[in-house]
């Protein structure tokens, strides 16, 4: 994972919307970098995926969670 530098120092004769850019930018950078290696995550996970298509008539198992199945229920 690549870090982003953190301002080394403030100095006080910033005004509060040059620190307000500075740390906005700051989230953003980091923001981008998590959004990059989560995508790369999800490149070398979708690798050993299978893709399956299935036809009419096909049996398949599904698994459906309780909570999901309540809430459904109780939303009807």
């Amino acid at each position: 994972m690549d870090l982003v530098k953190l301002p080394s120092s403030i100095s006080f004769g910033t005004t509060t919307f040059d620190l307000a850019d500075s740390y906005l930018q700051m989230f953003q950078e980091v923001q981008q970098t998590l959004e990059q290696s989560n995508l790369k995550y999800k490149a070398d996970v979708d690798k050993h995926r299978k893709h399956q298509v299935f036809k009419v008539g096909d049996q398949v198992m599904i698994y459906l969670e309780k909570k999901g199945c309540q809430r459904d229920i109780m939303a009807s």
